[in-house]
């Protein structure tokens, strides 16, 4: 086994192209490095020369498996090395989008929860939409002196392939349409108001 210093390495906009020497390097350096090279030159040689070696007859079976081995099954006979076999066409199970929507409440009014709803449909061919997906939560109350607007980030709905009204053919084959719609309101308000 042999060790290979490499140099330093540094991380910036240094030149790593090159190794740094080292300020008083020692006198044995020099000869310690061609030694190394040559015999890493003699591995590079001996390598190849067994790569280009010509194998002998018949040291390696080859088969060929049938077209479609039944149950996926591949059996090696004694003493054959290497088999090539082709288990026909596969579907890629599990197909689907995934959709992620964002919005932004306009002009919310300091210390005021609101509920907001988010419905998705998918629209067919014909032009009939079909409900597909619901999201429903709370977005928390701010504090500020004043109405604000509040983003809201990441409402994610997923779509699975085998759910899409234009039939199979999976995601090369279809085309999706999908309509989204957002209510929202306050869940907080004056007591006051509760006898209205």
């Amino acid at each position: 086994m042999q060790t290979i210093d490499l140099g330093n390495i540094s991380i910036g906009s240094e030149d790593v192209s090159e190794p740094r020497q080292n300020a008083a390097s020692c006198p044995v350096c020099p000869t310690k490095t061609s030694s190394v090279s040559e015999e890493i030159l003699k591995e590079r040689v001996t390598v190849e020369a067994v790569r280009s070696a010509p194998d002998p007859a018949g040291s390696m079976r080859e088969t060929e498996c049938p077209p479609r081995p039944e149950n996926g099954d591949i059996h090696f006979e004694k003493c054959e090395d290497y088999k090539r076999c082709h288990l026909g066409n596969t579907m890629i199970d599990g197909q689907g989008r995934i959709l992620d929507l964002t919005l932004r409440l306009i002009n919310v009014c300091p210390g005021k929860r609101v509920a907001v709803g988010v419905t998705l449909g998918e629209v067919d061919s014909r032009g009939n939409e079909r409900p597909c997906g619901m999201k429903t939560f709370t977005v928390a109350a701010h504090h500020h002196s004043c109405c604000s607007d509040i983003p809201v980030e990441t409402i994610r709905f997923i779509l699975p392939e085998d759910s899409c009204p234009n039939g199979a053919g999976g995601m090369c084959g279809n085309g999706r349409h999908f309509v989204a719609k957002v209510s929202a309101h306050y869940i907080d308000f004056n007591p006051s108001m509760a006898s209205l």
